[in-house]
């Protein structure tokens, strides 16, 4: 299937930064025009002032099979909305997260109007937690065979990727003048002493020689401590981000961190991990029509490190897998998205849904 470029350009014009309210409500109102005109059903449901996008091509909320993208994006300088093209690279900011995987499901459902019964959530906050997937998922938004969220590594099929705790550990401490630092008890110094002991404790933060990553890592991530240049400080703070492996361990980590630093420690962020097994019948055949396009990537089932909307989407009795598209440079002035590949996920969406 070849890639409708032109969309693609129109949608990642739209700077649609998630913290851009507006511009995110014109990226939906743009693709429901696009899916409308061709014939699907749409609903822009809402969160707040907030839209997002539910499409399918029959009418209702709970079809065969429901597809994921997000359609905002993190901040770029304005240069990096406008498109330009290397080769088969169509580079621009949220090309490849996750615009182009938007398209590719876009295409694929007018592709499939009275074929086969699909719907699509196109979220509009997937960069800050997500909320507006979530929101579908509590307004009734499921499929019965398979849900499929566009938003990882071409040609593999991720079955878990791991939670997330955002925990601030606080130290608390008495300012005196920097010139008398016996006269107070510096929350710096406690901090960093509750710190090292977490490093110390913490059993691995590195993969093992034979390369596995799947298991528990934490990463020091933002410090706050300190007023000024002679003065002691007498709070101290530090978020750590830790990613975990297993569903309903967040309450077991919270304890270890608090135990083992003996600081404060503030739960500020935290979902489950996404865990689906592998052997459900209807990857099997997921590989099959990805190895169809595909013969020479070697298609595999994969666990991920970083999180995505399908761990919103738990609650459901369908299976769940994280697929991608042909990009990489997320996040960087580089960002791009395989042209060719657009087409070919929309085809092997076509093909799957159709089998």
């Amino acid at each position: 299937m070849n890639t409708d470029i032109e969309f693609l350009s129109r949608l990642v014009s739209i700077p649609s930064e998630t913290r851009d309210v507006q511009e995110c409500n014109n990226a939906s109102e743009l693709m429901r025009e696009y899916l409308e005109a061709r014939g699907l059903h749409c609903a822009m449901e809402k969160l707040g002032d907030r839209l997002f996008l539910c499409a399918a091509t029959t009418p209702g909320k709970v079809h065969d099979y429901l597809f994921n993208a997000h359609l905002d994006v993190v901040p770029a300088s304005p240069e990096l909305f406008v498109p330009r093209i290397d080769g088969d690279k169509f580079m621009a900011r949220g090309s490849s997260d996750c615009k182009g995987a938007a398209v590719a499901i876009a295409q694929a459902l007018c592709e499939l109007v009275g074929k086969a019964d699909v719907g699509a959530v196109f979220s509009t906050d997937e960069e800050t937690g997500g909320a507006t997937s979530a929101e579908a998922v509590r307004l009734g938004y499921d499929a019965r065979k398979m849900i499929g969220v566009i938003d990882s590594a071409l040609y593999m099929i991720t079955t878990a990727h791991k939670g997330i705790i955002d925990l601030r550990l606080v130290a608390h401490g008495r300012n005196a003048h920097s010139s008398l630092p016996w006269m107070g008890d510096n929350a710096i110094d406690k901090l960093m002493d509750g710190y090292a002991k977490l490093r110390a404790a913490w059993p691995k933060n590195a993969p093992d020689p034979d390369g596995n990553q799947w298991f528990d890592t934490y990463s020091a991530v933002i410090v706050n401590g300190g007023t000024a240049h002679n003065k002691v400080p007498d709070e101290a703070s530090l978020l750590v981000n830790i990613r975990y492996t297993t569903p309903g361990d967040a309450d077991r980590i919270e304890k270890f961190v608090r135990e083992t630093t003996g600081l404060e420690v503030r739960r500020e962020t935290w979902c489950q991990p996404f865990v689906c097994d592998e052997r459900e019948p209807i990857f099997a055949r997921l590989a099959e029509v990805m190895r169809r396009a595909w013969p020479d990537k070697g298609v595999d089932f994969i666990r991920m490190n970083g999180a995505t909307d399908a761990r919103h989407f738990g609650r459901s009795k369908a299976p769940i897998a994280v697929l991608g598209i042909d990009g990489g440079d997320c996040h960087t002035d580089n960002e791009w998205v395989g042209i060719a590949g657009i087409g070919e996920m929309a085809q092997v969406i076509c093909d799957f849904c159709q089998g």
